[in-house]
C-alpha cells in the first residue's frame, strides 16, 4: 500500500508544463526533494534500502515456503 501511495504521489505527480500554469508548492516540494533521481544522496538511500529490504524479502519467502511445506507433511502423516 505505501509503495502504491509513493508511486502515486512521487513519480505521477504533475508535469512541469501543468505546474508553469498552475503552481503548486506541495507538488514542486514532492518533485524536487522527494524524487531519487533528482537527489543524489536519495538515489545512494534508495540502492541501500534495496540492498537491505530484498535479502529480507527473500529470506521471508523462504520462510513461508517451507512452513507451507511442514503443514503439508503435518497433514499427510495426520
Amino acid at each position: 500500500m505505501l509503495n502504491l501511495i509513493g508511486f502515486t504521489f512521487i513519480m505521477e505527480a504533475p508535469s512541469s508544463a501543468y505546474l508553469e500554469n498552475h503552481p503548486s508548492s506541495f507538488w514542486t516540494f514532492l518533485k524536487t526533494q522527494l524524487r531519487s533521481n533528482t537527489n543524489p544522496d536519495g538515489l545512494e538511500l534508495s540502492q541501500l534500502t534495496f540492498y537491505i529490504c530484498f535479502p529480507i524479502l527473500i529470506l521471508v519467502f523462504i520462510w513461508g515456503f517451507l512452513s507451507a511445506i511442514r503443514q503439508l507433511k503435518k497433514m499427510k502423516g495426520e
